[in-house]
C-alpha cells in the first residue's frame, strides 16, 4: 500500500522506482512531503510525523519504520482498517488529516501552528528542525489545499481545529501559534480553549496583521492573485536554496492573465526537475489560491476583541511585506510602511505582547537568517524552568529571612555597643558618626549602607541628615559573645537550611567596626590563615542557587545546540569569566559534554589559584576545557583572544564586582561574533546579608558608576541590565527567573542577550 501512494504522488514507474533510493531523489521535499502525509494517515488511520520521511528516507526504510511503530505482532487490514496503536498523546487513535504531525518524538511542550492564508503548513517543518526533536510540533494544513471543502466561517473553522487539538492534547496548558493570517484563528482557538476551562500557556504571532481598516487600504491593493501565483510558484521551487529557478513575470507576460497560472505550473515542474505532473503543481498552486481568497474574506468580517487568555510573543518582519528575500521574483512592498500594526493587538492583550523585530520580509520569517533566533525566541516560551521544589524553596526563603534578621540584630548591637549614639531619642549627624567610628574612606558606602539597613529594620531614625536610636535598637543588644552563640544555635536548629550561612555572618559581624576602622583587613577575618571554612559550603550552593546555575546551563546548551545544527562543521566557542570555584561551570560543563567534539570551551577567572583548582577538577573529565586567566575589564587582544572571536560568553555572579559597567560589558562584547550571545547569572535585587558579610571586602566597593546600580549595592537591577546591555551593543534581553514572577521584580536572574 505504501508503494502504491509513493507511485501516485510521485508519478513513477515500477520499472524505475528502487525502493532503496532516498525519496528526495525523487523530488520529495517539505510541501509533496506533508502532502504524502496527509494520505499516508487517511490510508492507514495512523499518527506519522514529517520527520519520519527524514529520518527514514527510502521506502524500504519507511516501510520497516511504520511497521514495527505501528502494526508490530499484527498485519494491518485492508484498505483503512488498520489502528494506530496508543501513544498517549489523546483519546482518538485517528487525526484529521488537516493537523499534520511534524514530529511527534519530542517529550517537552507540545506547540501547534495555523496556516498562513495559502493554507499550506511546509513552513513549519523548517521551524521544526531548528526547535529539534525535544519539541512536539504539530501544524494545520487547510482542507482546500488537498480538495476538500473549506470551512465556511472562523468559527466552524476554529471549532475543527479545537477538536483536532484536543485529539492529541486532551489538557492544557496549550501553546497556540499562527503564521500571518494564521495568527487570528490561533488567537480564537486560544480563546476558545479558555472559555473551556483549559490554560494557555503563551500565544505566538507571525507578523499578523490586525483587522483594521488601515491595513485593508494598504494590503489588499498589491495582495492578489499576480503576486499569489508567484509567491506560491517560487515557494515550490524553494528559492533560498535555488535562486537561479525564480519564476518572474516577464517569464509570463506574453501570455494572457488566464492562462498565466498553467504556465507557471509547467515552468515550475521544468524548473525543479521533479517527476510530478504539471496538473499536481497546478493543483498546488490552485488550491493556495482559493485558501487564500477565503483568508482574505475572513480577514474583512473579523471584529478584533479584548484577549486575556495568554500573554503573546509578536515576531515582526523589518523588511517590509517583500523585500530583499523576495526581490528574485518580485518588486519590494513595505505596505505598512510608518504604521505601527503592533500598537491594536497591545491594545487588545490584557497581558504583555513581547515584539521581536526580525530582520527579514513578512514571507521569508520562516527561513534563514531569522528562522534560527525566531526559533530560539519561541524555545523560551516552550521550555520548562528547571524543576524547583516548592515546599523546599518556600523553607529556604522563610529561612533566609530569619537569617537576614538576625544579621541585622548583630549590626545593630555593634553600633549599640560602640557608643556612637546617645542612649535617649536625641540625634547625632552622620558625619559625627561616622567619625566616632574612625570610618575609613574606603569604607563608607558600608558604613552609609549599614545605617541603611537599620533604619529598614527599625533599629535607627534618620531625619534628613540625623540619626537617632530607636527603642528597638536600646533592647536589641546580646549579653555576651555566649549569647550571640546560642541564638546563632536556636537559629540554626531552627532554619537548617541556613547552617552554612550563620558563622560567616558571625565571625563578620563580630569583626565589622575594627575592619571599618582599618585595624583588621577583611581577608583576614572572611579567610582566617588562608582557609576557606567559612565560605567552602556557601560556594558549594543552595536550592536557589542550583535552580539558577541550571537555568544558566539551559541557556548555553541550547544556543550551542541551535549553533552546531546550523554550522555543521564549525565548533562553538564557549568563553566563562570570573569561574571561580566553578560553581556555575560544573552544570555548564555537564551540560555541553554530550557535543565534546564540537565544544571547545574557556575556563577563566582573574584569580590564578582559582584557575589551578579547576584544572584539576574539571580537566579530566572535560577534555574539551582550556584553562587561563582573565581580566574581564581589559580588552582579549591584549590577553592573547582573538576579538569577536566567541559564540557565548557565561558570566555568574561577578560582573557587578567590575568598577564600570560599560567597559566591562564592551570587553563582552568584544569576545563575542555578531549574533553570539553573554549568558548572566546576577543578583537583581539587594541582599542584605551579602552587604553584611561580603560587604566588608574592599572589592565590593570597587565600582565608580553609582548612577547604573541599585543604590547602595554593587548590583544592577533588572531595568539597569536591561539599558546597560543595549548601550553595549546588545538586544533581545531576555530575563529568565521564577515562573511567575515579572521581569523586573526578580530577585536573582539569568539573563541573556544577543551581540549586534
Amino acid at each position: 500500500m505504501l508503494r502504491d501512494i509513493l507511485l501516485d504522488r510521485l508519478k513513477l514507474t515500477e520499472d524505475v522506482f528502487d525502493e532503496n533510493q532516498p525519496l528526495q531523489d525523487f523530488g520529495v521535499d517539505s510541501i509533496l512531503g506533508a502532502l504524502i502525509v496527509q494520505v499516508v494517515q487517511e490510508e492507514f488511520e495512523i499518527q506519522m510525523p514529517v520527520t519520519a520521511l527524514i529520518e527514514y528516507p527510502t521506502l524500504r526504510s519507511l516501510s520497516g519504520y511504520i511497521h514495527s511503530e505501528y502494526f508490530q505482532g499484527r498485519e494491518p487490514a485492508s484498505g483503512s482498517a488498520a489502528r494506530r496503536k496508543d501513544r498517549g498523546r489523546g483519546d482518538a487513535d485517528r487525526l484529521p488529516p488537516e493537523l499534520i504531525p511534524v514530529n511527534v518524538s519530542g517529550t517537552r511542550q507540545p506547540s501547534f501552528w495555523v496556516h498562513g492564508a495559502a493554507g499550506y503548513s511546509a513552513w513549519f517543518q523548517n521551524l521544526s528542525q531548528v526547535l529539534g526533536p525535544e519539541y512536539p510540533v504539530y501544524a494545520f494544513q487547510a482542507r482546500g489545499t488537498d480538495g476538500h471543502s473549506m470551512p465556511h466561517t472562523l468559527d466552524e473553522m476554529v471549532d475543527h481545529y479545537v477538536d483536532c487539538i484536543r485529539r492529541v492534547q486532551p489538557t492544557g496548558p496549550y501553546v497556540i501559534g499562527g503564521y500571518s493570517f494564521g495568527g487570528i484563528p490561533a488567537m480564537e482557538i486560544a480563546r476558545r480553549l479558555q472559555e473551556q476551562g483549559e490554560t494557555i500557556r503563551h500565544l505566538i504571532m507571525f507578523d499578523t496583521y490586525p483587522a483594521a481598516q488601515e491595513v485593508f487600504d494598504r494590503h489588499f491593493g498589491g495582495y492578489d492573485d499576480g503576486f499569489l501565483q508567484f509567491y506560491l510558484a517560487n515557494y515550490f521551487l524553494k528559492l533560498d536554496e535555488n535562486p537561479e529557478l525564480a519564476i518572474r513575470p516577464d517569464d509570463v507576460s506574453h501570455l494572457p492573465p488566464n492562462l498565466r497560472l498553467v504556465e507557471m505550473a509547467r515552468l515550475a515542474k521544468e524548473r525543479s526537475g521533479k517527476l510530478l505532473d504539471v496538473e499536481d503543481v497546478y493543483r498546488y498552486l490552485r488550491g493556495g489560491l482559493e485558501c487564500s481568497a477565503h483568508a482574505e474574506g475572513i480577514y474583512q468580517i473579523y471584529k478584533m476583541r479584548p484577549y486575556d487568555a495568554s500573554d503573546v510573543l509578536f515576531l515582526r518582519a523589518l523588511d517590509g511585506f517583500t523585500g530583499r528575500s523576495s526581490q528574485m521574483y518580485w518588486r519590494a512592498q513595505n505596505i505598512l510602511e510608518g504604521y505601527d500594526y503592533v500598537r491594536p493587538w497591545q491594545d487588545i492583550v490584557a497581558g504583555e505582547v513581547k515584539v521581536v523585530e526580525l530582520d527579514n520580509d513578512h514571507l521569508s520569517l520562516l527561513e534563514e537568517p531569522t528562522l534560527s533566533i525566531a526559533a530560539k525566541h519561541i524555545e523560551s516560551v516552550l521550555r520548562d524552568p528547571p524543576p524547583l521544589d516548592a515546599d523546599r524553596y518556600g523553607d529556604f526563603l522563610t529561612s533566609f529571612a530569619a537569617l537576614t534578621e538576625f544579621g541585622g540584630r548583630l549590626l545593630a548591637d555593634r553600633f549599640r555597643t560602640a557608643g556612637v549614639l546617645p542612649a535617649d531619642t536625641s540625634t547625632v549627624p552622620v558625619s559625627q558618626a561616622r567619625t566616632r567610628l574612625a570610618v575609613q574612606d574606603r569604607y563608607d558606602r558600608l558604613f552609609r549602607a549599614s545605617l541603611d539597613i537599620l533604619v529598614r529594620d527599625g533599629y535607627l531614625r534618620r531625619v534628613d541628615d540625623d540619626l537617632g536610636a530607636t527603642e528597638k535598637l536600646l533592647v536589641a543588644g546580646f549579653d555576651s559573645e555566649d549569647e550571640v552563640a546560642r541564638r546563632a544555635a536556636e537559629l540554626v536548629a531552627a532554619h537548617p537550611e541556613i547552617g552554612d550561612y550563620v558563622p560567616l555572618l558571625v565571625t563578620c559581624q563580630a569583626a565589622v567596626l575594627e575592619v571599618m576602622r582599618g585595624d583588621r583587613e577583611a581577608t583576614e577575618v572572611i579567610f582566617p590563615g588562608g582557609s576557606m571554612e567559612l565560605v567552602a559550603e556557601l560556594y558549594k550552593g543552595n536550592i536557589q542557587t542550583e535552580y539558577y546555575n541550571r537555568l544558566v546551563a539551559e541557556q548555553v546548551w541550547e544556543h550551542v545546540r541551535h549553533f552546531t545544527r546550523r554550522f555543521p562543521l564549525s565548533t562553538a566557542q564557549v568563553f566563562e569569566v570570573g569561574a571561580g570555584t566553578g560553581g556555575t561551570s560544573a552544570y555548564v560543563l555537564e551540560a555541553l559534554a554530550p557535543n565534546v567534539n564540537r565544544i571547545r570551551y574557556f575556563y577563566t577567572d582573574i584569580g590564578a589559584a582559582f584557575v589551578q583548582a579547576a584544572r584539576s577538577q574539571f580537566a579530566t573529565q572535560y577534555p574539551f576545557t582550556e584553562f587561563t586567566p582573565y581580566d574581564i575589564e581589559r580588552a582579549p587582544a591584549a590577553q592573547g583572544f582573538e576579538p569577536h572571536s566567541m559564540d557565548v560568553v557565561v558570566a555568574s555572579n561577578v560582573l557587578h564586582t567590575t568598577r564600570r559597567m560599560r567597559v566591562t560589558l564592551d570587553q563582552c562584547r568584544a569576545l563575542l561574533k555578531p549574533g553570539g550571545i553573554v549568558v548572566i547569572n546576577e543578583l537583581s535585587q539587594r541582599l542584605d546579608y551579602n552587604t553584611l558579610t561580603f560587604g566588608l571586602t574592599p572589592g565590593w566597593w570597587l565600582y565608580e558608576d553609582e548612577d547604573v546600580r541599585i543604590d547602595g549595592s554593587p548590583l544592577l537591577s533588572t531595568q539597569q541590565w536591561r539599558a546597560s546591555l543595549r548601550t553595549a551593543g546588545f538586544d533581545d534581553a531576555e530575563f529568565h527567573g521564577l515562573a511567575g514572577v515579572p521581569d523586573d521584580e526578580h530577585a536573582q536572574c539569568t539573563i541573556v542577550a544577543r551581540a549586534v
